[in-house]
């Protein structure tokens, strides 16, 4: 009980579990959109417009040979909202 109390401490600490806002706020600040995973399986992301439009994409990543991402090539599945 102690482990889980302090574990929760940790997590509200500095509102490490509003990351992802923070994150998201930031790509809107910067007029891109956001990507977001509901399930580490889905293959599918879900891309969030500071219209408040949501698409549910499939995202491929292109790396050159550093490892660096050079292309990012999005297919378009469906509108959520």
């Amino acid at each position: 009980m102690e482990r889980r109390k302090s574990l929760d401490e940790i997590l509200d600490w500095g509102n490490i579990r509003d990351l992802h806002l923070d994150g998201m706020n930031k790509a809107f600040s910067l007029g891109n959109p956001w990507y977001g995973k509901e399930k580490e399986s889905d293959p599918y992301f879900y891309k969030y417009l500071k219209t408040g439009e949501i698409y549910r994409v499939l995202v491929e990543f292109k790396y050159n040979q550093e490892g660096y991402c050079t292309e990012i090539i999005e297919t378009f599945n469906e509108r959520v909202k």
